[in-house]
């Protein structure tokens, strides 16, 4: 049986760092601000890398818009939009929250949350899933 290191792609690991370090980021943020703990709404860690990238390759293979699938570059692109959206949240209203990249990448939640992901694939796709990093 074949060991296999770093089995993620290019795209996987550019949208997990961009995620990680925001939560990072956020979480610094509310220690600084001094925001309570009960109002913090963050996971103590990143979560299972490979729980996330079980997710991201269900939505490559499951999502589409229109006639076509969604692309790596494009999910890239609506990780890197929510966390905009989550740091802006953060600044404006000092509104501390972000789920593990996993529970935010699952299409499938168990319970009646929404599915904020679609949300976010569908304002990358209007973009034309350019990272946001790239045009700007």
């Amino acid at each position: 049986m074949a060991i296999v290191l770093n089995p993620y792609g290019k795209m996987f690991c550019y949208a997990w760092d961009i995620y990680s370090s925001t939560l990072t980021r956020i979480r610094k943020w509310s220690a600084d601000y001094g925001i309570r703990i009960d109002e913090v709404y963050l996971p103590t860690t990143y979560g299972s890398k490979e729980t996330a990238h079980i997710r991201w390759s269900n939505i490559l293979d499951e999502v589409k818009i229109g006639k076509d699938y969604v692309t790596e570059d494009m999910l890239a692109t609506a990780v890197e939009l929510y966390c905009k959206d989550r740091e802006n949240d953060f600044k404006q209203s000092r509104k501390a929250r972000m789920p593990m990249m996993s529970v935010f990448l699952n299409i499938k939640p168990k319970n009646d949350r929404d599915v904020e992901i679609l949300d976010f694939i569908r304002l990358a796709s209007e973009q034309g899933g350019k990272n946001v990093e790239q045009s700007s």
